[in-house]
């Protein structure tokens, strides 16, 4: 794992400037669990978001994983995800062109698995005084090793 870690690090490293330097879009918070599961809709046809357990400040497109993923698994065909892609980079259209947006939000997503396995470290991470963040292998197992999971997933194409 560490080896396709300083790999991937270093593939981003040499490729020329990309988002993760010139990026127009300004972090902000990102729900970091976001699905059909974690929106109601009230009596007004409002949609109502909740469940920010896996929050984090980050790069806007990190969010679009887990939709991708889930509409992939559902078998939305790669036409269906490049409308998913367009009706969420809408909101953004005033910052950057639709092409330049399409490139960041692949790029965000290749390294999003980074703060889903972050999240994961905070969670299995025993309450203690001070905080200090540390592995709980026993608590991982339980969950079917979550962090290695995501790790493994780091590099992936947003489109497979």
């Amino acid at each position: 794992m560490r080896a396709r870690l300083e790999t991937l690090a270093d593939r981003w490293e040499t490729q020329p400037p990309g988002w993760w330097r010139t990026s127009t879009i300004p972090v902000s918070i990102q729900h970091g669990d976001l699905h059909d599961g974690n929106v109601a809709v009230d009596a007004d046809g409002r949609a109502r978001f909740f469940d920010f357990g896996d929050s984090t400040v980050a790069h806007p497109f990190s969010t679009m994983d887990l939709p991708l993923m889930l509409a992939r698994r559902a078998g939305v065909d790669q036409a269906g995800t490049a409308r998913l892609e367009d009706a969420y980079l809408d909101a953004f259209t005033d910052l950057a062109p639709r092409a330049e947006l399409r490139a960041e939000l692949h790029g965000v997503i290749e390294l999003a698995p980074l703060l889903r396995a972050h999240n994961w470290l905070r969670a299995l991470t025993p309450d203690e005084p001070g905080g200090t963040v540390r592995w709980d292998p026993v608590a991982a197992d339980g969950w079917g090793r979550p962090i290695e999971h995501w790790l493994g997933q780091l590099g992936s194409s947003p489109r497979t």
